[in-house]
């Protein structure tokens, strides 16, 4: 909700948001398992909770052991909450200033 509005507002932001979401598609083990991802480097790539969840998926369809922690399924569910409440308090804040630029 946050980049919504704001990419109304600053409308340069939408080339930005493209980059980092095309970075976070290839950070978030999209196309390959995360168990080609070092194994120093898995514990802390799980954190990442879009990582998390298509490894989830993946390891239910094929029926594998689920190389995590629940700390990772926590720390996702708690910066998912994080996320909300961020887009939740600044959306009416900037909702009135986006209907201006609409």
């Amino acid at each position: 909700m946050v980049v919504a509005c704001a990419n109304v507002i600053y409308r340069d932001l939408g080339y930005l948001i493209s980059v980092i979401f095309r970075f976070l598609f290839y950070f978030s083990a999209t196309i390959y398992p995360v168990s080609m991802v070092p194994k120093e480097f898995q514990y802390y790539f799980l954190f990442n909770p879009i990582a998390l969840c298509l490894s989830m998926g993946r390891n239910g369809v094929m029926n594998r052991e689920m190389p995590f922690e629940p700390i990772h399924v926590l720390s996702a569910c708690g910066l998912s909450l994080l996320i909300f409440a961020l887009g939740n308090w600044t959306f009416p804040k900037l909702e009135s200033k986006a209907v201006k630029y609409l």
